[in-house]
């Protein structure tokens, strides 16, 4: 099969190469993360092989809940599986010692190879010794991991190695694995079976290393060991100057939330396993590794960026993002989605928000269809958990949970938090009141049938989460006699430093659109597909549905310009204390602001976490006029901290879509770029934001491209930074696969499958039959 080819560039590693060439202990759960192997299915942090106190060692399986008593949901840890320690002439080495040098670390994002290297020098002798590391997790096998260790010595050395299997891992303190097997079968295949503790979830973990020197397989000199929780083969081997031992490792996950263990016994599967561990473990490194860069070669294909400048990090760090956005997503499986942590961390509990649909969703609509599918189909099949809640508040319809886990869509959101800064126990609301979530989910649904004219999922599916969410709204609403119009109050906007507000304007606008866009298609159903309505009234109550919309939609309050032409993010904010933020905007310390004011107490300062308005522009620009955009982006943005990972990116949009200041939102795209890649953040050490690499996406996709999907014909209108030579990029639009170049001057579009496609590029319509290009 012929591989993607990337366009032609000057230096093709500085823009798919991630190098570290420091080996600094503090950093290195920073790049744990940034350099995390995954398909999808495992998450498997990058710790080095050899042990070190200061790895946060994490391995990770794609919907593998488990849940303690007065706890909620979260990721549990499979045994891990990455360990190999190794002994030179009884001295432990490693590339976090004082003692090593040369090293490096890369991650190519082609293939999700990752490597690194270091030379040790042995404190009782002058031997030195050179260790290369691959490894990677296989997008063409998603239950495989595989390692190479090479290792040479500049002298006679003896040589031990030790590859573990451990169960130890905690979250938090918290064990979620419970022991069924630990033994050694057939082969040299270390085996782990277990379940989760509570959730009864069973998995099994397979291990088995093959030793080599000078190219011959060594048998029989691994010994085995077992302790509490833990499987280890160890091996002794004597080398002689310039021999070359090359050791590699196969490790298998399954659990029983797989396909293949569907209607199985326990034998069944072991034999199952055992049997691909046999298949697998027979084939060399290098060519699973092709089949892995195979796949990998066709994802790039559909969503590949590349950005003219003189910075190639900026092309690096996007590829990056969506390097990450990849590895997140369960594609294999419709009853998954992406958490905000993805896979690479126990950030919120592996639990997913309304990150999801606004932030990664956008990605796979137009780059992965299929995938998206899958994520919107999520969103169905936790209906029942979402009209629950909805019940248990007193609402009609479905009310999606503001954090989600598992199948069963019930609501995993804490409801109480650690101590403020004033020393009260802080409770956490944003289960009880963060409720755009309900249109966020419905507006994801609804753009992926859009852009991918497929009616079929969103007559099966889409609708229904439609018209329930809809109907949550309708019953949502407070009607205020002495306004004569509808309300929407106490709630939390995206703007989390202001809870329990009136009428946030982001919440309200969307439940406008929920509302309305249901009503327009129940009317379309109504009358294009009357028995499908039929069907649908009969379960929901469509009639009813369609006349309290009516009767409400019209009076429901949305937030316009006051008479000094700003638009009130709530009721209250305009009013509320000013304060000197110089001091926050400028520290580059997220939520400094915490330091000095307790959270009630910010509350009730004209301050904001992140965007609202400008996130609610950023979905709908042609909301409100040029000049009120103008005015309000450039004041939220002076009381915005940007204390939330998702709130550069929106401004970086609007900047450049909106208001067409693209070296304005290079600003702020760069700080995004930086927010997880960038040379001194720690806040990817506990995981990447998963959010903020959507919204990186979105900015070049619909700001700088000047993508925009809000009509039924695709328009292109870009706007870049005086730095960029050009950007090209890939997606699909209603099945035509695109790939569009644009530059200072022009901007050339090119249907990759031959689909004919009528769109507006620049205000001209144009039909596309092969290729276009249009000068401005």
């Amino acid at each position: 099969m012929a591989l993607y080819q990337p366009d032609a560039c000057a230096d093709d590693r500085r823009t798919y190469i991630f190098e570290e060439h420091d080996c600094v202990i503090k950093k290195q759960k920073k790049y744990e993360t940034l350099t995390c192997l995954g398909n999808g299915y495992i998450g498997m942090r990058s710790a080095f092989c050899e042990e070190h106190s200061s790895q946060g060692r994490l391995t990770l399986i794609a919907g593998l809940y488990d849940q303690q008593p007065c706890e909620v949901e979260e990721l549990m840890p499979l045994p891990d599986a990455t360990v190999l320690n190794i002994t030179v002439n009884k001295e432990k080495i490693g590339p976090m010692s004082d003692r090593a040098s040369r090293y490096s670390r890369e991650l190519n994002l082609q293939n999700g190879l990752l490597t690194y290297s270091y030379r040790y020098a042995l404190t009782d002798s002058q031997n030195t010794v050179s260790v290369t590391q691959r490894r990677f997790v296989s997008m063409e096998n998603r239950h495989l991991a595989v390692f190479e260790t090479t290792l040479r010595t500049e002298e006679d050395a003896e040589v031990a190695v030790a590859s573990t299997v451990s169960a130890k891992q905690t979250v938090s303190g918290t064990q979620h694995t419970f022991e069924e097997e630990r033994t050694v079968m057939d082969g040299d295949l270390l085996w782990y079976g277990g379940r989760a503790s509570v959730a009864g979830t069973s998995f099994r973990t397979g291990s088995r290393m093959r030793i080599f020197v000078n190219g011959i397989e060594q048998s029989n000199v691994q010994r085995y060991a077992t302790s509490r929780r833990s499987l280890a083969a160890n091996a002794k081997l004597k080398l002689a100057k310039g021999d070359k031992l090359r050791i590699l490792r196969y490790v298998l996950y399954y659990t029983a939330n797989d396909a293949e263990w569907a209607d199985q016994d326990a034998s069944s599967i072991q034999t199952y396993i055992c049997a691909e561990m046999d298949r697998v473990s027979g084939t060399s490194f290098d060519n699973l590794l092709a089949l892995s860069r195979d796949e990998w070669s066709k994802r790039w294909k559909h969503c590949d960026i590349r950005i003219d400048c003189d910075d190639p990090r900026e092309t690096l760090k996007t590829r990056m993002a969506m390097y990450h956005t990849i590895i997140m997503c369960p594609a294999h499986d419709d009853r998954l989605s992406i958490a905000a942590k993805g896979l690479t961390g126990m950030g919120y509990a592996g639990h997913v928000f309304w990150d999801c649909e606004l932030f990664n969703l956008p990605f796979f609509i137009y780059t992965d269809p299929d995938a998206a599918r899958k994520l919107c189909t999520y969103r169905y099949r936790t209906l029942d958990g979402a009209r629950r809640k909805a019940t248990e508040y007193g609402y009609r319809g479905a009310m999606y949970p503001w954090e989600s886990s598992s199948m069963r869509g019930d609501e995993q959101c804490p409801t109480v938090g650690n101590y403020s800064a004033d020393n009260t126990r802080r409770h956490i609301s944003c289960g009880e009141i963060e409720h755009h979530v309900v249109c966020d989910v419905a507006y994801g649904v609804y753009d992926y049938a859009k852009a991918t004219a497929d009616t079929d999922f969103l007559n099966r599916y889409g609708l229904e989460i439609l018209f329930e969410t809809a109907d949550f709204w309708q019953s949502r609403l407070e009607y205020k006699p002495e306004a004569d119009r509808y309300e929407i109050c106490q709630v939390t906007g995206p703007d989390e430093y202001k809870e329990y507000v009136d009428n946030d304007v982001f919440t309200n606008y969307m439940a406008d659109w929920n509302m309305r866009t249901a009503l327009c298609e129940a009317e379309r159903l109504q009358k294009e597909e009357p028995a499908r309505f039929a069907e649908l009234d009969g379960k929901l109550g469509l009639t009813r549905l369609m006349n309290e919309i009516r009767k409400k939609l019209c009076k429901l309050y949305l937030p316009t310009p006051n008479k000094n032409g700003l638009i009130p993010q709530n009721d209250s904010y305009l009013q509320l204390e000013q304060i000197d933020l110089t001091k926050y905007k400028t520290s580059g310390i997220n939520r400094m602001i915490y330091r000095d004011y307790s959270i009630d107490r910010i509350s009730r300062l004209m301050v904001s976490k992140q965007a609202d308005l400008i996130q609610l522009i950023a979905l709908m620009p042609s909301l409100f006029p040029l000049d009120t955009v103008k005015q309000n982006f450039d004041f939220y943005e002076s009381k915005c901290l940007h204390d939330s990972s998702l709130s550069l990116s929106a401004y970086a949009t609007v900047a450049a879509r909106v208001l067409r200041d693209a070296d304005f939102a290079h600003g702020f795209f760069k700080k995004a770029l930086d927010t997880d890649f960038g040379e001194e953040s720690t806040l990817s050490n506990d995981g990447i934001h998963a959010a903020n690499c959507g919204g990186i996406w979105q900015t070049v996709v619909f700001g700088f491209a000047g993508i925009d999907t809000s009509h039924d014909i695709l328009h292109i209108t870009p706007s870049l930074p005086s730095s960029w030579k050009a950007l090209t990029l890939r997606m699909t639009w209603k099945g035509c696969e695109l790939k569009i170049t644009a530059e200072p001057d022009r901007v050339s579009i090119e249907s990759l499958n031959g689909k004919e496609l009528s769109l507006v590029v620049c205000g001209k319509t144009v039909s596309l039959k092969q290729r276009v290009t249009v000068s401005y």
